[in-house]
């Protein structure tokens, strides 16, 4: 059987009550106490610790009909974030996420994409400024995800197939060097898909299709997302659709990227000759 100290108990009771209050907004003590089968004591203990931390915050009081008010509890979303960097072949996007992962702040920078040190202390030192002009102090920042249309190893730290902005073999410490944040890469449209389950979690199995200039996709499997062996899991793009049929990028022929992407949609690739956007939705 395993045993807990009190240390460990507290640091589970501690961050029980704040993920109530996550999940549960503008809650009361007394409610944290009835759901977590905690003393108030307790819960006072812990909500105190939250609050001069800056984890949470009071929101006013509670609607009661009988005896004093209760105070509402509610997080502070702000209280940590996470950076969200876009990297296509033209631009890049940054954004800035709460705890709730809504965007905060965002920009575009129109930095075209090059496999170089320049190019990547340009975008480190673009991402530290925007960091600096929020006045987001560095131990709030969580980390920063770059979404790239690649294909990522594991352990998010290469492209291990990156033809479009021909960056196979990146590593992520090109931008780590100039960043003192844990940072990692996530293949655009599992970034996507990851954005669908946070906002829909009742989400168990579902194919996720990404419509743009290039087409994507991902696999969603028991509410995570299925990379497989090789982080190849979910390329629908390269299922080949007309045998022998149009060349892709990738090397081969007739690949759905060919006939349903927006760039062969609006260029008229489609299997009609003369496809367009419109026409592909009412189909």
């Amino acid at each position: 059987m395993e045993k807990f100290s009190l240390t460990d108990i507290k640091k589970m009771n501690y961050s029980d009550v704040y993920h109530f209050i996550y999940a549960n907004d503008k809650c009361s003590k007394q409610s944290i106490a009835n759901a977590l089968q905690m003393s108030l004591p307790t819960v006072t203990q812990h909500l105190n610790m939250l609050l001069e931390e800056g984890f949470i915050e009071t929101c006013g009081q509670l609607q009661s009909q009988i005896g004093r008010k209760a105070v509402a509890y509610t997080i502070t979303p702000a209280a940590r974030v996470s950076i969200g960097v876009e990297i296509l072949k033209n631009k890049l996007t940054i954004a800035i996420l709460d705890l709730y992962g809504h965007i905060r702040f965002q920009k575009v920078c129109r930095i075209p994409f090059q496999d170089s040190a320049d190019y990547f202390k340009e975008v480190s030192t673009e991402i530290r400024q925007f960091i600096l002009e929020h006045e987001i102090e560095g131990k709030n920042v969580l980390g920063i995800a770059f979404a790239l249309q690649g294909l990522v190893s594991q352990d998010s730290r290469n492209i291990i197939y990156g033809k479009i902005l021909d960056c196979t073999g990146l590593s992520i410490a090109s931008f780590e060097k100039y960043l003192d944040y844990p940072c990692r890469f996530v293949h655009d449209a599992e970034c996507a898909a990851m954005t669908e389950l946070w906002d829909h979690p009742e989400l168990s199995h579902a194919v996720y299709f990404s419509l743009g200039y290039h087409l994507g996709g991902a696999i969603i499997i028991n509410g995570e997302i299925q990379s497989g062996r090789t982080g190849r899991s979910g390329t629908i793009e390269h299922m080949t659709l007309v045998p022998g049929g149009l060349p892709c990028y990738c090397g081969q022929m007739g690949c759905m990227e060919c006939y349903c992407s927006a760039n062969a949609l609006l260029a008229g690739t489609g299997d009609s000759g003369n496809e367009d956007l419109d026409a592909f939705f009412e189909a």
